[in-house]
């Protein structure tokens, strides 16, 4: 990362974005590394959540970062493991602009572990940030300083996954405080990974998410740029719908109807329960709902 050149962009200066402006704690500089016009580049959309993420909440935020990144958005989040890995890594993948804000001081880079992937938003036309007064080696603290930063670069903030405790949380409220909207995937109500997310639709602090056009609303922009590139969603749950017409069926029995893999099923299923389609009887096994 040394080979890199590290551009600082002081608060007075007229590459520093506006969006950081109205934050109650005011960030004095920022150290950049790549195209730092995606600063004030919108819309941009700030993906967060678990890092110790399930099968679930990598399926969902792959394909609602494709469907927002093909449309136009940047993404935003932490270069953490998990949901913010992600994240950028499929925005790498449709060529979308992606922005990593980091708790260390560049040019270290936290976790170490990502190292490479921070080297491909780079070499992709993305962007290093970090806060100019933070530390080499990131405090806990450092933590909720970077949140709020994502929290201000981006005009929604989508959480895909997170638990109760989740770090998640500082930045859904540093969005609520800026008045910014906040999205949010509903799970599995068995899932610990899933009751922040949960908790936040519950408390009216997010907007429910079950497709793209949800978010692309709330970013202004036409849901019709990602219809084509969700047809895998579509086919999934029509499947589904469709084996379960005039009978009930076990998860095996799904399985072995629809052809879909463990990890489709369950993402489909779950959010053919949320939207109310269909629902578990009394023997466990799957039915339209009555």
């Amino acid at each position: 990362m040394q080979k890199h050149n590290i551009i600082t962009i002081s608060a007075n200066s007229r590459l520093f974005p506006d969006s950081l402006k109205p934050l109650h704690q005011q960030v004095e500089s920022l150290l950049c590394i790549g195209d730092t016009s995606l600063l004030s580049r919108h819309p941009a959309l700030g993906i967060v959540g678990a890092r110790n993420m399930t099968p679930y909440g990598e399926e969902v935020t792959t394909d609602l970062t494709r469907a927002t990144g093909r449309a136009g958005a940047t993404i935003v989040s932490g270069l953490a493991f998990g949901i913010d890995s992600v994240a950028h890594h499929t925005a790498i993948e449709v060529k979308a602009p992606t922005i990593a804000v980091l708790p260390s001081l560049l040019p270290t880079i936290y976790p170490s572990s990502n190292y490479a992937l921070a080297e491909k938003i780079i070499s992709s036309g993305g962007l290093l940030v970090s806060e100019g007064s933070i530390r080499q080696r990131p405090a806990p603290y450092d933590f909720i300083r970077r949140n709020r930063i994502i929290a201000a670069l981006s005009d929604v903030i989508l959480v895909t996954e997170a638990a109760a405790k989740s770090g998640s949380r500082h930045t859904v409220d540093f969005a609520f405080d800026l008045g910014k909207d906040i999205c949010a995937v509903p799970g599995n109500i068995n899932s610990p990974l899933s009751a922040g997310t949960n908790a936040y639709i519950n408390e009216a602090m997010a907007y429910i998410v079950t497709e793209p056009a949800d978010i692309l609303c709330k970013l202004g922009i036409n849901e019709n740029f990602i219809k084509p590139q969700f047809t895998s969603k579509i086919f999934g749950e029509n499947a589904i719908l469709t084996a379960l017409n005039n009978q009930k069926l076990s998860d095996s029995g799904l399985l072995e109807a629809t052809k879909l893999t463990v990890q489709q099923l369950n993402v489909h299923l779950t959010m053919l329960e949320v939207n109310g389609a269909i629902e578990r009887s009394p023997s466990g096994a799957w039915r339209l709902a009555t």
